[in-house]
């Protein structure tokens, strides 16, 4: 018996913690979603493109091998039609069947904004199936209708970039209808009303962020995780509440 492993598995499990191991070479899992149809994660791969599925028990099997799909990012379910949700890092979002992996649509972002760099990233979804697309490395943010026709939904000039910087990243909905979305270069949660974009605003925080990644919404919209990708030891996750709606 390891006393101190089971100590260390008794405190996570008191908190809510838990863990699950998988292996496979040379994935860099990027992405992840659960399906609840299916009781199974979907995780991406930025080196393969692949997606694949992971078991509660940590088994690891290949889902969808797609020759379009060569970086795979972020990740989102569609549950009313159960769809897959799929950013392709050069540019583009597959959407796929969650119990066939059969290729429904694929739709290319990168001619939308003509001479701007690409790197798309996470997806959110709205009740009525509009996807919202990020891109980190120019201040835009893609939307995708049901029937697969996308437009630009929001871009900011002053949200530009310089070569090497990362802008937005993990993005959310809110069922208020507005959207969350992290931008890591300003270690800022900015605030976007799907109604009217150009009124957005920074979300007031009472703690740091330190590159601010992935995010979480709750279901009542009243809790926000945000993954703070550091690196170099320094990475953590961080759980905001709030009362106002994600002013502060």
């Amino acid at each position: 018996m390891n006393f101190e492993s089971d100590i260390a598995n008794k405190k996570k499990k008191e908190a809510g913690v838990q863990q699950i191991n998988f292996t496979s070479q040379n994935l860099f899992p990027e992405g992840v979603v659960y399906d609840p149809f299916n009781d199974r994660f979907y995780v991406s791969s930025v080196t393969t493109g692949d997606i694949g599925i992971v078991t509660s028990d940590g088994n690891y099997t290949p889902f969808i091998t797609d020759p379009a799909l060569t970086a795979t990012t972020g990740l989102e379910i569609d549950k009313a039609r159960k769809l897959l949700y799929v950013s392709n890092s050069p540019g583009s979002v597959g959407v796929y069947d969650i119990n066939s992996g059969e290729r429904i649509n694929f739709i290319n972002l990168a001619s939308l904004v003509p001479g701007a760099r690409v790197f798309v990233n996470d997806i959110a979804l709205d009740p009525q199936g509009n996807a919202y697309v990020t891109n980190s490395l120019s201040p835009v943010i893609y939307k995708i209708t049901p029937d697969g026709i996308a437009t630009i939904f929001f871009q900011e000039p002053a949200l530009a970039l310089a070569p090497g910087q990362f802008g937005f990243n993990g993005i959310e909905y809110g069922n208020g209808g507005y959207l969350l979305v992290s931008y890591t270069n300003n270690n800022q949660i900015i605030k976007i009303p799907v109604s009217e974009p150009s009124v957005y605003s920074v979300v007031t925080l009472n703690a740091a962020l330190n590159r601010p990644d992935g995010l979480l919404l709750s279901k009542d919209g009243k809790q926000l995780i945000v993954v703070n990708n550091a690196g170099g030891g320094a990475g953590m996750v961080l759980s905001f509440a709030t009362d106002d709606k994600w002013e502060t």
